[in-house]
């Protein structure tokens, strides 16, 4: 159903949303689809999963107060770790071998961020454009893993999403 992420001369990604009432988000070039992030419909805890090619990814959000985010495979063994830092326009998500990511609004008046690592630089620049159904993913030609963009394409969007959703709901 998903083909596998195993091409470095694709520069451009698309997340498109379908559905309005149970929204589903695909993550597509021009020719393949590459997995797909639902939600639950009813969740405290906004659990979402990711379908990809080779597996899953489950979104478990840690305690109610705390600002982590577990992400585990379809056999719940760790992924990784999202640390939402209060008052900051920065996240960080953590491999579970030790491999940090951190997540950067890069834009102020735009909704706009970067996936860097300490190691590889800038890797991945997500625009999302408002009232439309697609935002776009733009890939940075280094040498870091090809696996690592569909990963950390939809825990960025996870957690757009997840906090999209926390301000309509917070009225904001």
């Amino acid at each position: 159903m998903f083909s596998k992420f195993n091409n470095r001369n694709i520069s451009k990604l698309y997340m498109q949303r379908h559905g309005w009432v149970k929204p589903e988000f695909e993550l597509r070039d021009d020719v393949y689809s590459y997995g797909k992030l639902t939600f639950k419909t009813v969740s405290i805890k906004h659990a979402g999963t990711a379908t990809l090619a080779d597996g899953l990814l489950n979104f478990k959000l840690e305690g109610f107060w705390q600002k982590r985010v577990s992400v585990v495979d379809g056999n719940d063994v760790l992924v990784g770790k999202l640390k939402i830092k209060a008052f900051s326009s920065t996240a960080e998500f953590i491999l579970a071998d030790g491999t940090i990511f951190y997540l950067k609004r890069s834009s102020f008046w735009k909704a706009r961020y970067t996936w860097r690592s300490d190691a590889h630089g800038p890797l991945l620049h997500i625009h999302c454009h408002a009232f439309t159904k697609t935002d776009e993913v733009f890939i940075e030609q280094s040498t870091a893993p090809l696996a690592w963009v569909p990963l950390l394409s939809f825990v960025g969007f996870y957690l757009i999403i997840t906090k999209q959703r926390q301000a309509a709901a917070a009225g904001v």
